[in-house]
């Protein structure tokens, strides 16, 4: 098993990803793919998902790409825009690249779809990569 299926599994297994139904599909340097199902215990009362499941969704997609170098991160900041509403049992998926690379400084550029591909979300991640090995 090479080193981004190791690392992916052993992420996979974090009680953050867990929790919230999140499985990274895909991983290599400075890139990830995640994917989530959108539940009925996802939305709000107006019966459209939570702003936090797509946070949530971009959050993982990000951490993982910037794991993908070996170190944890940390999230300083994080703009995003919903462009569209998904609906339950939606399969969504969340892409996230690296895109600049300062220092311990790492900004992702990430982009969610449904199943369809229709552009759910987009936005940026910057994450501070920490000294600790994972």
């Amino acid at each position: 098993m090479d080193y981004y299926n190791c690392l992916r599994n052993q992420l996979n297994c974090e009680y953050a990803f867990c929790n919230q139904g999140i499985c990274i599909k895909k991983m290599q340097e400075g890139y990830a793919q995640v994917e989530k199902t959108v539940k009925k215990e996802d939305l709000d009362i107006d019966r459209t998902p939570n702003n936090s499941l797509y946070f949530h969704l971009a959050n993982a997609a990000c951490t993982a790409a910037a794991a993908s170098h070996g170190y944890n991160a940390e999230t300083v900041s994080f703009s995003f825009t919903l462009l569209n509403n998904a609906h339950v049992d939606d399969r969504l998926t969340a892409n996230a690249r690296e895109m600049l690379q300062l220092q311990s400084i790492r900004v992702f550029d990430f982009k969610i779809t449904d199943q369809k591909g229709t552009l759910i979300c987009n936005g940026t991640f910057t994450m501070n990569q920490t000294c600790v090995a994972i």
